[in-house]
């Protein structure tokens, strides 16, 4: 979200469940890999939401270019990401200054990456 903006993924709660804005297909499937970390990290797009768009830009471009040939059912894919909605909601009930991510090399806290 540096480089682009995209208004629907804000933060803010445009009427989704758990202020998860949807946004459209083109504003997630455009955003850069870290872009989309954070958008999913600040919750302003869901794990459920992300894993629509994509399957949605699946569907609409792969018949014309066949470039994906095995592809699992989207109700698994759906209900994989939907744990991982849960999962963060888990984690983010917790004080956010114990995720250790977060406190990463601030204030002295030890940081170890790999």
């Amino acid at each position: 979200m540096d480089q682009h903006k995209h208004p629907e993924m804000d933060g803010k709660d445009h009427g989704s469940p758990a202020g998860h804005a949807e946004g459209t297909v083109s504003d997630v499937v455009n955003l850069s890999a870290i872009e989309l970390s954070r958008a999913i990290e600040k919750r302003a797009v869901s794990c459920v939401a992300v894993m629509q768009a994509y399957l949605s830009r699946i569907d609409a471009v792969n018949p014309r270019h066949n470039a994906i040939v095995s592809l699992r059912d989207h109700g698994e894919l759906l209900a994989e990401a939907e744990q991982r909605d849960k999962a963060w909601a888990a984690l983010w009930r917790l004080q956010p200054s114990i995720i250790p991510w977060k406190n990463c090399g601030k204030h002295g806290s030890p940081c170890v990456t790999g």
